[in-house]
C-alpha cells in the first residue's frame, strides 16, 4: 500500500514538474532566444493545449487499456521529448517539443486518477486522492 503511494505521489509529482518547469526559466529562455517573455511562454501555452488536447482524445481509449501500462508508457514516452530539449538551440523545436510532451501528461496524470480509483480499497480513497492533489501541488513547486 505505501509503496504504491509513493509511486502514485511520484510519477504524479513528475509529470507536474514537466508541465511547469519552463515558467522560472521564461526570461532566460528569452535572452537566450532572443524572444519576448511573453514569446517564451509558449513553452507552457503548447504543453497545456496538448494536454488539454489528448486529455479529450484519451479519455474514451483510456477505458479500453490497462492503465498501468498507460501510465508506464506515458511515462517512458514523455522522456522523449524532454532528452531532446536538452539538444536542441531552437525555440520553435523548443515549443514543439514541449507540445509532444502535452501529448504524453495526460496518460500519467488523468490515468493515475482512475487508476487510483480503481485498484485503492475504499477505506483509503481520502489519503490516495490527498496523495494525488500534494503530488499536483509538489509538481508545481518542485518546478518553480
Amino acid at each position: 500500500m505505501i509503496l504504491r503511494l509513493v509511486l502514485l505521489f511520484v510519477t504524479t509529482t513528475n509529470a507536474f514538474a514537466i508541465l511547469y518547469a519552463p515558467q522560472p526559466l521564461l526570461p532566460l529562455l528569452a535572452r537566450e532566444f532572443g524572444v519576448s517573455t511573453a514569446a517564451a511562454s509558449l513553452t507552457i501555452s503548447a504543453t497545456v493545449l496538448a494536454l488539454a488536447v489528448a486529455s479529450l482524445l484519451l479519455a474514451p481509449l483510456a477505458d479500453r487499456w490497462e492503465r498501468k501500462r498507460v501510465i508506464v508508457a506515458s511515462s517512458v514516452l514523455v522522456t522523449v521529448p524532454s532528452v531532446f530539449l536538452g539538444l536542441t538551440d531552437s525555440f520553435a523545436a523548443v515549443v514543439a517539443l514541449r507540445f509532444l510532451q502535452g501529448l504524453f501528461i495526460p496518460g500519467i496524470a488523468a490515468t493515475v486518477m482512475a487508476y487510483a480509483a480503481e485498484e485503492f480499497p475504499a477505506a483509503y480513497k481520502g489519503r490516495v486522492f490527498g496523495t494525488y492533489v500534494g503530488a499536483t501541488v509538489a509538481g508545481a513547486f518542485w518546478a518553480g
